[in-house]
């Protein structure tokens, strides 16, 4: 309790400074989020949201990078929280954190793909992520010089680097993924000019509302890298939504040559059947 009155009073401060007036605020922990803590701060007649690291964790994207990420994207007419103040590990907010503008809506993905308020909103989807990843891939890259790491002369080929690395780090075999991965290092596409990348482009990342997308959320797995990643995450059958997302393909085509026919060498098994999971 008295870590959440410190971060209170921090945040108080901050939108005091920030020229919204000298207010109370209460602090209800939102749930869920995989790497950082997330708040909803509520005042009279406002609210607001905090993201802040847990303590002893960093994302791949640091705090204050993401901030500044988001400020890009509001730039160039991203549908994105407004960014209000970022304070660094052992600031106002305890741990490194950003105060953004609440928006309405809901990410979970369930709700957004079977509530029958959300039916317009599924209508307009497929063309509003279309164009929010064409604002996004559209920001200049020198731009993001000081922000993300210089990008891979080859990012395809650098993503399948780094999942190989994984994979060896957990030191189990997993003949699935492996024979995944050896099928997109055959077929990998050819390099193209590296774009800024959301990372987690899919449901659950965005904000809707009953009109449609609200919000792009949760920037810190962002990176320089090939668009086409970005769309691939709305392509695939998420664990997350339970059927297959919108189809943005529809809307934002990228001319291009097709995946190589060739296959990778195929290790011989024997067919099993998936064990079943009992409640």
């Amino acid at each position: 309790m008295a870590e959440e009155n410190d971060l209170a009073a921090g945040v108080a401060e901050v939108l005091a400074q920030r020229g919204l007036g000298r207010i109370e605020v209460e602090l209800s922990r939102i749930p869920g989020g995989a790497s950082r803590e997330t708040w909803l701060v509520e005042s009279d007649d406002n609210a607001f949201v905090i993201r802040r690291d847990p303590p002893g964790s960093e994302s791949l994207v640091r705090m204050g990078d993401e901030f500044r990420l988001i400020g890009q994207a509001a730039e160039n007419g991203v549908p994105v929280p407004e960014p209000i103040g970022f304070e660094s590990a052992g600031g106002r907010f305890g741990t490194a954190g950003m105060l953004m503008a609440h928006v309405e809506g809901t990410s979970v993905a369930p709700r957004i793909l079977r509530k029958p308020e959300y039916e317009r909103a599924r209508e307009r989807l497929p063309g509003q992520l279309a164009e929010a990843l064409a604002r996004i891939h559209a920001i200049d890259p020198a731009s993001l010089d000081g922000i993300l790491p210089a990008p891979a002369a080859d990012p395809a080929k650098a993503q399948i680097e780094e999942w190989e690395h994984q994979l060896d780090r957990i030191g189990e075999p997993l003949p699935a993924v492996e024979l995944g991965l050896r099928w997109l290092r055959a077929n990998a596409p050819e390099p193209v000019e590296p774009r800024l990348i959301h990372g987690d482009f899919r449901l659950g990342n965005f904000i809707v509302d009953e009109q449609g997308l609200a919000a792009v959320i949760d920037w810190e797995l962002a990176h320089r890298g090939d668009p086409a990643e970005d769309i691939g995450w709305l392509c695939i059958r998420s664990v997350l939504g339970g059927v297959r997302q919108c189809q943005v393909g529809d809307h934002l085509r990228r001319p291009g040559p097709r995946p190589s026919d060739r296959r990778p060498p195929q290790p011989r098994a024997r067919r099993a059947r998936a064990p079943r999971l009992r409640a």
